[in-house]
């Protein structure tokens, strides 16, 4: 665990996998909960509507966004742009075709390669077993 620094308050912690602090991410998740009913609530509202009625920067709309946490609908003006191709995209960091390939480059970079059947050629190679005066 490195030692971070919170991202709202300044504060050092333990950094696990949020740039904030715990204090600070049980406070954004209850904010969370009230922008995702906001959003229920007004389909077309832009991330400025959403920053102001709720008090929430727009930075961490866009950081819940990254993480595909909030959806905006189509009726809404917010995009975001594919980070690979450009394409637009309403919630995450890549259109689903992207990551379609991000996920098969992947799997083909970790995919574990099948063994290789030892066959001998030699057809004296044999299973020899222990012989206990046994015939087999």
């Amino acid at each position: 665990m490195d030692p971070k620094t919170c991202k709202m308050c300044g504060r050092l912690f333990h950094y696990i996998r949020s740039p904030f602090c715990s204090d600070c991410a049980k406070e954004l998740e209850e904010k969370f909960k009230q922008v995702k009913e906001y959003l229920y609530e007004h389909p077309g509202a832009g991330m400025e509507d959403v920053s102001e009625d709720n008090d929430v920067s727009m930075q961490v709309i866009e950081y819940w966004i990254k993480e595909e946490r909030l959806d905006f609908s189509k009726d809404s003006p917010v995009s975001f742009v594919c980070e690979k191709c450009g394409m637009p995209i309403r919630t995450g960091r890549f259109c689903k075709k992207c990551k379609s390939e991000l996920q098969r480059e992947l799997q083909k970079m970790y995919a574990v390669e099948p063994m290789e059947k030892n066959i001998c050629k030699n057809s004296s190679a044999k299973m020899r077993f222990l012989d206990h005066g046994k015939k087999y």
